[in-house]
């Protein structure tokens, strides 16, 4: 691993790129939005670019839920082939929502901590 921290701090570099598929859903989407204000009688329309520096809500890699056959992890946040790994972020939503997620994201990241406390000797390997 490199340092990546003007301290010296171990830390991993992230680069990430948007696929295919996003940049056609995320124009998909700039098209419906733009057809509903211009039905709702806007007369302009301006269309921003993405900003490389606005980031993004990542959600839905590693959905919670009761089967193995559509989640990654159970429904205390453990993962299913990962021995003693725990995901708390919104990662393990199925989906996102409209508005920002870091109030639902703070709940679960909560609720699987008092999980972890009450039965941190059961759980852990």
């Amino acid at each position: 691993m490199q340092s990546h921290s003007s301290v010296g701090i171990q830390a991993p570099k992230i680069s990430y790129r948007l696929g295919q598929n996003s940049e056609k859903i995320m124009a998909f989407a700039v098209a419906q939005a733009r057809e509903a204000i211009s039905t709702a009688g806007a007369v302009e329309i301006f269309v921003n670019p993405q900003l490389r520096l606005s980031g993004y809500n990542f959600m839905g890699t590693a959905a919670i839920g009761n089967s193995s056959a559509d989640s990654v992890v159970h429904g205390t946040g453990r993962a299913r082939n990962v021995k003693n790994l725990f995901i708390v972020d919104g990662s393990i939503f199925p989906t996102s929502g409209s508005l920002n997620a870091s109030s639902t994201i703070q709940a679960l990241a909560l609720y699987v901590a008092e999980g972890l406390k009450n039965s941190a000797r059961h759980l852990l390997d």
